[in-house]
């Protein structure tokens, strides 16, 4: 005797969560952010905009994102990417190189280091625009870094210079 069985698939359509954005911009350059993060405004060395997303109890790192612009001083961004090691070996401590890549007229570098004493992951990606070099870099807790990534990621793809 053969026993047969019906089933049924109920499905249901339910909406995509999406984070609402906010654009931040000046009179050079724009970005979107999370409409949930914090914007800061410029500060020393060449920081054009910050942006951090909410705090928690945990004390960890919380997830930051910076804009640097600098003069490119006529060089492109194969020098520029050379550069970025030595930069980053003297802005952190303890950095380990994770990998490097120049694809597109981008350079990226991703590392961990220590910062006041925590870890923290970094993504970083250096484009010559005109006569600047712009400095994007994402940085959160090692433990947290894939889980903000694809933000950092949309916030870089939206960066545009006027």
């Amino acid at each position: 005797m053969v026993a047969q069985y019906t089933a049924t698939v109920k499905t249901s359509v339910t909406k995509l969560e999406s984070s609402p954005w906010s654009k931040w911009s000046d009179a050079v350059c724009s970005i979107n952010y999370p409409a949930g993060w914090t914007s800061e405004g410029a500060a020393a060395n060449d920081r054009m905009a910050a942006f951090q997303a909410p705090a928690d109890s945990s004390g960890r790192w919380t997830e930051r994102v910076e804009l640097f612009r600098r003069a490119a001083g006529g060089a492109g961004i194969e020098a520029h990417g050379e550069q970025a090691t030595a930069e980053v070996q003297g802005s952190f401590n303890a950095v380990k190189l994770l990998g490097s890549s120049l694809a597109d007229d981008t350079h990226t570098i991703e590392f961990t280091a220590e910062r006041n004493g925590r870890p923290l992951h970094v993504k970083q990606e250096r484009r010559v625009l005109g006569d600047h070099l712009w400095v994007l870099s994402y940085m959160a807790d090692p433990g947290f870094f894939d889980e903000s990534l694809f933000m950092a990621d949309a916030m870089f793809a939206s960066f545009a210079v006027k």
